[in-house]
């Protein structure tokens, strides 16, 4: 390899560190593929799905506590009406645009943790982001790998080797997914990926021959760009497996979930998929643009957990909705909410223990408040080591650096 083409793949291959590729010929498709027996043994293993809701939504006006005066006097504008929730019980009710998730109520699929947050919490979407996708302390900072991607190094190990074990919906990989060790992978569609570098370049870089050392810079980047190409070329493949007949909507969110579900069921060995949904900032103006968004957020989970369950799949997927923080609890003078504290966090799985509301609402008295917002019932990371324990089978302590004990909801 003369220095004019190790430059210019030195350049390059930069562009299959931070997003897609596909795998260079020169590595035997043989040698990559997985054993029968693992294919087998990985038809029952467990899937989580994790759905981020981008800007603080308001778990306040999803989950609604219509019998406690103190929501109708901290919200005189934004409250909704008892009249127009799709009422669970004598005290609280659904936003009217989570209808879906009154019929998951009802088949036992979902649960509502209410309360979630941490102490000392921030109110800066990046900072609250960055918290929950590393799983640290607000003390703690310059964290370089996230507790899923802490999950690949050391939880699932040998099997986690590839970048496709975790996959985001997206052009950019977020925190949560990078390992010190392994990284996921991050694409928005699985055939344009694979078409947009199944191109001269890396079909040249497939000629050569790796000569470098061991340890080195340049054997990194090509066992990097290795990995990231022959995990797209897998997702690619496997894509092609099952085609769903179910409807989804024409969003980015609702495409997404329909990619997911079809790997999914195309029995991919992706443990974790990662997908989000942008717009609940709402600082003004909030009820009509909070129901836009949660239009969104239910027909696609409606079109999904339609599909998982007709696939016979969802006994074998949890799903966990989270935002990086609430809503405060009190209106603000823009009939909007500005950034509050804890929020409440959605479970949906065939294969949950404790269904329904997992614990009591928030009272909203003055002495349960801070700063107008809800204080923290629940620390997440009691979810997330459950979750990484009792679902995924992993060592929660290791990887959370710390044990934070379990919840009954599995």
């Amino acid at each position: 390899m003369n220095n004019q083409s190790r430059r210019s793949f030195i350049k390059n291959a930069t562009l299959a560190t931070a997003g897609a590729a596909i795998l260079p010929e020169f590595l035997s498709a043989s040698q990559m593929q997985l054993s029968d027996a693992m294919k087998a043994a990985n038809l029952n293993n467990k899937v989580l799905v994790v759905i981020q809701l981008s800007g603080g939504n308001d778990g306040l006006n999803c989950v609604v506590p219509f019998k406690n005066d103190n929501y109708y006097k901290l919200r005189p504008k934004i409250g909704i009406p008892k009249d127009e929730l799709y009422e669970i019980n004598d005290e609280v009710g659904f936003h009217s645009e989570l209808k879906v998730f009154k019929d998951f109520y009802d088949q036992g699929i979902l649960s509502v943790i209410n309360g979630v947050g941490y102490q000392n919490a921030e109110k800066s979407h990046i900072r609250a982001m960055e918290i929950w996708q590393t799983a640290s302390g607000t003390s703690e900072f310059n964290n370089r790998s996230g507790w899923i991607g802490r999950y690949l190094d050391h939880g699932c190990q040998p099997t986690c080797q590839k970048p496709y074990m975790a996959i985001e919906m997206d052009d950019a990989l977020n925190l949560a997914l990078k390992g010190d060790k392994v990284k996921g992978l991050a694409f928005i569609d699985p055939t344009r990926t694979h078409n947009n570098f199944n191109n001269t370049f890396f079909k040249e870089i497939a000629k050569i021959r790796d000569d470098a050392a061991d340890g080195t810079p340049l054997h990194f980047l090509y066992k990097t760009l290795a990995d990231s190409l022959y995990s797209v070329n897998h997702i690619y493949e496997r894509s092609k497996v099952y085609k769903t007949k179910t409807p989804y909507p024409l969003t980015q969110f609702g495409v997404d979930l329909r990619t997911v579900a079809e790997l999914i069921i195309s029995n991919m060995e992706t443990k974790v998929y990662y997908v989000s949904l942008p717009g609940f900032d709402t600082h003004v103006d909030q009820l009509p643009k909070h129901e836009k968004i949660l239009a969104k957020f239910s027909d696609g989970m409606k079109s999904f957990i339609k599909d998982l369950k007709a696939n016979h799949r969802l006994e074998d997927v949890m799903i966990m909705g989270f935002s990086e923080f609430g809503r405060a609890a009190k209106e603000n003078n823009s009939e909007g909410t500005d950034h509050g504290l804890a929020n409440n966090v959605f479970l949906i799985s065939g294969g949950l223990k404790k269904k329904g509301l997992f614990n009591p609402m928030p009272t909203l008295a003055n002495e349960q408040l801070d700063d107008n917002s809800i204080r923290a019932a629940v620390d997440f990371k009691t979810i997330y080591s459950t979750i990484l324990k009792h679902w995924l089978g992993a060592d929660d302590k290791h990887i959370l650096g710390k044990e934070y004990g379990y919840l009954d909801f599995i």
